[in-house]
Order: structure tokens, then C-alpha cells, then sequence
């Protein structure tokens, strides 16, 4: 999500940043599943890369209970100790780790390249990001 503004950061700077991210995305899922009506996910498909056994994509749709169909797809990666953690996710064709590395960018110019302002704000900062209105613009 730092993408090349990680070079810039300290490790504290990058283990606070991780703890404020990932507790930004609980939160989101969390409000998401809140505000979910009943809904349905189907596994599609699960490839592995046939360049790299260690990365894997995971094709996967939830069905509402109106019928809407959203597909999504999970990027995975394989850790040394042979456990497959999550990378990425796109959702109706909003790459949702691209859309956070924007952020973070937005962020930087925003705070004038102040990495530490951006990490302080962070939470606030995924609140105002709107992936209704990028869903809407794929």
C-alpha cells in the first residue's frame, strides 16, 4: 500500500503503519458484513500460477439475496512455512490494493510528503475512501 513511499519509513514508522491498516480493514469488512443483507459466496476457481507454485488465484462470486452476482477474485502468495496468506482482492474489477496505494499517494501529496501525518491519519483517511464510486467508475 506504501508502495515507493515505504523507502522513506522507518521500521516503527512501517509496524505502525501495518497495525493502523490492518485494523482499517477489519473495520471496513466488519461495517461491510454489518450492512449486508443475506448473501451467498461460490468458489469458482482456484489456480496456481504455472510460473511461480507459490502464488494462486482464487475466482469467487457472492450472490445477494435479490440475485446480484459480484465477482471477486484473491490473489494469494505462499509463505515460507507452506501457509497461503491473502495479497490482494479485486471486487467487480476494483483492484481494492491499488485503490489503497492511491490513497496512500493522495495522502502523501495531501500532508506534503509528511509519512508520519499520513500514518497518524490513515484511519481517517479509508473512511473517505469511497470503492462504491470506484466500482462505479470500472
Amino acid at each position: 500500500v506504501m508502495g515507493r513511499y515505504a523507502r522513506q519509513t522507518t521500521p516503527e514508522q512501517r509496524d505502525a503503519f501495518v497495525v493502523k491498516f490492518k485494523r482499517s480493514l477489519f473495520d471496513s469488512y466488519a461495517q461491510a458484513l454489518v450492512n449486508a443483507e443475506d448473501f451467498e459466496i461460490q468458489v469458482k476457481e482456484a489456480t496456481i500460477n504455472p510460473q511461480s507454485d507459490d502464488r494462486a488465484s482464487v475466482q469467487m462470486e457472492v450472490i445477494s439475496a435479490s440475485g446480484n452476482r459480484y465477482p471477486v477474485t484473491y490473489s494469494m502468495y505462499k509463505t515460507a512455512e507452506g501457509k497461503w496468506l491473502m495479497e490482494n482482492v479485486i471486487v467487480e474489477g476494483v483492484n481494492i490494493g491499488l485503490a489503497f496505494r492511491d490513497r496512500f499517494g493522495q495522502e502523501m501529496e495531501e500532508n506534503r510528503g509528511q509519512i508520519q501525518a499520513v500514518i497518524d491519519g490513515w484511519s481517517d483517511a479509508v473512511e473517505s475512501l469511497n470503492l462504491d464510486q470506484e466500482v462505479n467508475k470500472s
